[in-house]
């Protein structure tokens, strides 16, 4: 089921992600099963974004049905980390960036996870998309900032993702 809501949010059918989810979120509701609510939540998030309803995102998130345990980095905290760095790029919440992407991304490198390469590249990507929103907003670091996205550029290239 994971792997169909991600072959959706790829492909960019959203509605159907939104219904595949919704309906598999409530059958993991009712069947206590956090794990996956959380997981569904997480992958379909960006759903929300595309109804224009960055607030209901954020609810989304912060429903936390399942709680990672201690010291490790799980592919939920992963795509939370994605979904929150989606939201503060469609507000333009750069602030937000600034202070919640930065530790995520470092936990994300320290990791296992950026051994997978799908993994590895989004994050890659994202993480470009990031430093362009702040570099276009902040022009006293811009250079910096674009120097960053340009590195987050070369690894994408060097993951050799189709």
């Amino acid at each position: 089921l994971l792997a169909v809501g991600l072959a959706l949010r790829w492909a960019g059918l959203l509605g159907k992600l939104r219904r595949t989810c919704d309906d598999n979120v409530r059958d993991a509701a009712r069947r206590g099963d956090r794990y996956a609510e959380a997981t569904l939540r997480r992958v379909a998030n960006i759903v929300w974004l595309a109804r224009d309803n960055p607030a209901e995102a954020e609810v989304d998130l912060d429903r936390q049905p399942w709680r990672a345990p201690e010291g490790g980095y799980h592919m939920q905290n992963w795509y939370e980390l994605r979904a929150r760095g989606e939201i503060d790029l469609y507000r333009s919440d750069l602030v937000a960036v600034a202070a919640r992407t930065r530790d995520g991304f470092a936990r994300l490198r320290r990791s296992m996870l950026p051994r997978v390469r799908s993994i590895a590249a989004e994050a890659a990507w994202l993480s470009g998309r990031l430093a362009l929103a702040q570099a276009e907003r902040t022009p006293a670091v811009a250079a910096t900032l674009l120097a960053e996205a340009e590195h987050h550029a070369t690894e994408v290239e060097r993951v050799h993702m189709p």
